[in-house]
Order: C-alpha cells, then sequence, then structure tokens
C-alpha cells in the first residue's frame, strides 16, 4: 500500500506562550522546530544557544518587561 506523510510548520498552541516552560522551548530550539531568537520573541525565553542552556536570568528579565 502507499502512504501519504504531511508535515506541517508549528500550531497556534495552547495558552499564553509567555508562560511555557523554559525548558519546553529550550526542547523546541535543541529539535529544530524553533530558532533560539524565535523562542526569544515568542515565548520570552533566552536560550544560550553556544551552551544549549536556558539563560535564567535574561529569561526573568524578559518575562519581566512582557507585564
Amino acid at each position: 500500500g502507499y502512504s501519504i506523510v504531511t508535515r506541517t510548520p508549528g500550531g497556534g498552541g495552547w495558552g499564553d506562550p509567555m508562560t511555557r516552560e523554559p525548558e519546553d522551548a529550550l526542547r523546541d530550539v535543541e529539535e529544530g522546530f524553533v530558532s533560539p531568537e524565535r523562542a526569544r520573541k515568542a515565548y520570552g525565553v533566552a536560550v544560550d544557544a553556544a551552551r544549549m542552556a536556558v539563560d535564567e536570568v535574561e529569561t526573568a528579565r524578559l518575562r519581566a518587561t512582557e507585564d
């Protein structure tokens, strides 16, 4: 038989993106779903790409300015 596979770019998500767990946003960067720049803009999560880790201080600052 035949199979049809469709891949779509991300979905709309659920809830406020600024409340997403930083580790979940980091995993999206690691898996290539979003860039570090997109994680910063969409989720307010600063990813240190060299260490592939969340910059917790910068993330807190980014999210504090969104209120």
